[in-house]
């Protein structure tokens, strides 16, 4: 039984070695993102939040200050790429200047 366990995880290793030697730079890059949010469970946390204000309330400017304030609450921008924050940065700026 011990050697099918371990033919078996040895199997594996194998497959996924050879899952990882032949990723595209999108597939890398998703991983990538997918890692700091095992890495930090904060960038989790802060990613369900943010869906969950996003889609909770109908009213923009109330939806607007949710997002606003989950962004404040956790400091950490790691899982956003560069031109992610560029987008949340345009967002807020066009935001403050809405009527």
């Amino acid at each position: 039984m011990q050697k099918i366990i371990d033919d078996s995880l040895e199997l594996a290793k194998k497959l996924q070695n050879n899952i990882s030697q032949h990723l595209s730079e999108q597939e890398k890059a998703f991983h990538s993102k997918m890692q700091k949010l095992l890495n930090n469970p904060e960038n989790k946390v802060m990613l369900i939040e943010l869906m969950d204000r996003s889609f909770r309330c109908l009213d923009n400017k109330a939806r607007f200050e949710m997002i606003e304030h989950v962004l404040d609450k956790y400091k950490s921008r790691e899982i956003f790429s560069s031109f992610e924050k560029l987008l949340l940065m345009g967002f807020f700026k066009l935001w403050e200047n809405a009527p």
